[in-house]
């Protein structure tokens, strides 16, 4: 049966097996577990597949649990005579890259269990051998009984697999031909635009940059759909992205691990940065959701390439950040060449507040300068507008002009001096003498005045002579 429960942009895997050395189809709890995908009949370390994600199934990677006891299969009942091994295997593999992997096994029964990993399963055939599997890294923590085992693999890239195997102890008088049944779970986060995660979901550009600023902003929301799984879907209203012509990534990821205890979980996330072009000046403002108590933040610089398409992998120069509890922010100043990326990944604890429909915002902001001559900034070529001076007899205007606008040395005398701008219209018609300024002005003015005055003193005397000559009779 398929175990694959993933939605568009979460892998959610679960995977069971019964052990049992004498397991048949008949068996009343587990029937028709003991017969291969090919119709052959196999034994019981390599039957008992209660649920598994595989290829043949319609999955998009594999995810199964093997098992078997270090003793001779037997023909009957088996009581252990004494302490025995038992082993748990779980091949893991994907199509597309997961990020943020996480397993949750629980074993059923024994003791002393120690966690190994790197095998090389490519040897066993198909579809094993579609797959480069590697040995990363990996942590885990377990529970206090020893049987329940939280396993992070971080993030496995596209066509690649990793396999962690249990062994333990069983003690003597243990029934070995009694059913014991594993569980696992694997969660983790498809990136968008990779397997059937949608490049944008309902998304729109954040890229708000005018000229040579820089200006991008990004959010994700991760809704709880039960409280008891951490499987939190993520939408996302804003991003930076090349599919919408932006120069460069801008993004958040975002995942969650359910606690054992209602409410609580584990939240994960990743901050995503990539640019084409060189910035300077950068301030990156990280606000995490208020429930998101405790974050731990780390930085990959550049970020892996998977997770930028491969095409940004030039490190920035970053500092060690600054939190502000008050405002639930973390502030990053950067210095970016171009075709440089960086990855902050953040860990936190929800409290009580991871529940059915819960959910959790987290934004960034980003700003910066782009370099003058940058596809993004392109250089001034416009040349400031100046006038040379003229000696020539100025068009009046019927605006004055007091003070030189953009003349590095004052107008001479009777020399109108250049502006940017005429505040008369073309069409107008000036008026002579109005727009004369400085000594000269004043000169032309005073004779203008004179001349009136002497025309008046004519025209009275006129009509002095005018009236005297109509009373002579």
């Amino acid at each position: 049966m398929s175990g694959d429960n993933s939605t568009a942009c979460v892998a959610n895997w679960t995977a069971s097996s019964v052990m049992n050395t004498n397991l048949t189809d008949q068996d009343p709890s587990y029937p028709n577990l003991m017969t291969g995908l090919n119709g052959a009949a196999v034994d019981y370390s390599n039957g008992g597949y209660i649920k598994e994600v595989r290829p043949e199934y319609g999955g998009t990677g594999i995810f199964e649990i093997n098992h078997w006891y270090q003793t001779t299969t037997p023909t009957g009942p088996l009581v252990a005579s004494q302490p025995t091994s038992v082993n748990w295997r779980i091949p893991i593999s994907t199509d597309a890259p997961i990020t943020g992997a996480q397993l949750t096994f629980t074993i059923p029964r024994g003791t002393n269990f120690a966690l190994t990993s790197g095998a090389n399963i490519a040897a066993w055939g198909t579809p094993y051998s579609n797959y480069t599997w590697t040995n990363p890294t990996i942590t885990h923590t377990v529970s206090p009984d020893g049987l329940t085992w939280t396993v992070t693999l971080g993030d496995l890239a596209a066509h690649t697999g990793v396999v962690v195997q249990f062994s333990g102890t069983v003690p003597a008088g243990t029934v070995l031909s009694e059913n014991s049944v594993a569980t696992g779970q694997l969660i983790g986060a498809f990136p968008p635009g990779t397997g059937t995660c949608a490049s944008t979901p309902n998304s729109t550009s954040g890229n708000n940059s005018a000229a040579c600023k820089v200006s991008w902003v990004t959010d994700a929301t991760s809704t709880v759909t039960d409280g008891s799984k951490g499987i939190p879907d993520v939408t996302r209203s804003q991003v930076v992205q090349p599919s919408f012509g932006d120069p460069g990534k801008f993004g958040i990821d975002g995942w969650a691990t359910a606690s054992s205890t209602p409410g609580d979980a584990t939240l994960n996330g990743r901050f995503v940065l990539a640019t084409d072009e060189a910035i300077s000046q950068v301030t990156w403002v990280l606000h995490l959701d208020a429930a998101i108590n405790a974050p731990v933040f780390t930085v990959s610089n550049p970020a892996p390439g998977w997770r930028v398409d491969n095409n940004y992998p030039v490190a920035v120069t970053i500092d060690a950040g600054l939190w502000d509890p008050a405002a639930h922010t973390m502030t990053y100043q950067l210095t970016m060449p171009a075709k440089s990326s960086v990855v902050i990944n953040y860990t936190g604890s929800a409290e009580g507040s991871y529940v059915s429909g819960a959910s959790y915002t987290n934004t960034a902001n980003l700003s910066g300068t782009y370099q003058p001559g940058s596809a993004s900034c392109a250089a001034e070529t416009s040349t400031p507008t100046t006038s040379t001076p003229t000696t020539s007899t100025p068009t009046s205007s019927t605006s004055a002009v007091d003070t030189p606008t953009s003349s590095t040395a004052p107008a001479t005398t009777g020399t109108l001096a250049p502006v940017q701008s005429d505040p008369v219209s073309p069409t107008s018609t000036p008026v002579e003498g109005l727009a004369n300024t400085g000594s000269n002005g004043t000169t032309s003015y005073l004779a203008f005045a004179a001349l009136t005055l002497i025309i008046g003193v004519a025209l009275l005397a006129l009509n002095k002579t005018s009236r005297r000559g109509r009373h002579q009779n």
